[in-house]
């Protein structure tokens, strides 16, 4: 029961995130192509939490707050929010070209990819920081990214790539 409460909040998240991209008009508006990572190196710099997970109730995060919230990220030159910090579960905005390669063994992550374009890493092998024998796939605005557990994954671009994730830890399966 806990493992599906968590998967639906995870698939609930990734399409409140998909009604606000719609609400956006395809990704574009005020800032789109632009974004803090560039001026922060590209990499993910701060991660302040902006709310606890909420225990009698859900929370929802409008078109309008969203753009807000990445104009602040900008403003800040901040590569990562927390927007909901629930201990194992967490939504997040990033802002970036390069999200390093990276595995974990015991979380899912979902990433709805909201403006700019790059390039996502994944499967193979994780090697002295690099993913070796991994597929490259462009993803762009509208784009939705599914990372289970275990599998190596990382996203490069040209220019600043903004775009949610939902991070869940799952319960490994018993050994048999």
């Amino acid at each position: 029961m806990r493992r599906t409460r968590m998967g639906l909040m995870g698939i609930l998240i990734v399409g409140v995130c998909a009604a606000a991209f719609a609400q956006d008009g395809a990704g574009g508006g005020r800032g789109a192509g632009r974004g803090a990572g560039a001026g922060a190196g590209g990499g993910l710099v701060s991660m302040p939490v902006l709310m606890p997970e909420p225990k009698d109730n859900g929370a929802v995060f409008t078109a309008d707050d969203m753009m807000k919230k990445y104009g602040e990220m900008e403003a800040a030159k901040a590569g990562a929010w927390r927007l909901v910090d629930g201990g194992t579960r967490t939504v997040n905005i990033r802002i970036g070209t390069a999200d390093a390669p990276q595995v974990h063994p015991n979380t899912v992550e979902f990433w709805v990819i909201m403006r700019g374009t790059g390039t996502v890493t994944m499967g193979g092998k994780l090697e002295n920081g690099k993913i070796v024998g991994g597929t490259d796939t462009t993803v762009g605005p509208g784009s939705v990214v599914y990372v289970p557990a275990t599998v190596p994954h990382g996203l490069t671009a040209a220019q600043p790539v903004t775009y949610v994730t939902t991070r869940y830890d799952i319960v490994p399966p018993a050994a048999k």
